[in-house]
C-alpha cells in the first residue's frame, strides 16, 4: 500500500498499480458500495464518512478484501 491519507469527511487511498490491478479494485468496490461511500477516480480510492462508518477502519477493511481476492484467484490471471 502507498499510501492512507485521512481528512476530515473521508479517507483517501493509494494503491500501488503494480500490486492491485484496477479489476480487483473494481471488484473490491463493487462489494463495497452496498454498505459504503467508495469510489475511484484518477487511481484514488476515496471513502467518504457517513453517519456509521469510520473511514479509516472502512480503507483498512478495503484492503484487506483487496488481498483476499488477489490471494483467491479471482479473476486476477
Amino acid at each position: 500500500m502507498d499510501a492512507i491519507k485521512v481528512e476530515k469527511n473521508r479517507c483517501v487511498l493509494k494503491l500501488n498499480n503494480d500490486f492491485y490491478p484496477e479489476r480487483i479494485i473494481k471488484e473490491g468496490i463493487d462489494t463495497f458500495q452496498n454498505k459504503e461511500r467508495i469510489s475511484f477516480s484518477e487511481g484514488r480510492i476515496i471513502i467518504e464518512k457517513n453517519k456509521n462508518n469510520n473511514p479509516e477502519k472502512v480503507a483498512y477493511e478495503f484492503c484487506d478484501y483487496l488481498l483476499s481476492l488477489i490471494q483467491g484467484g479471482s479473476r486476477w490471471h
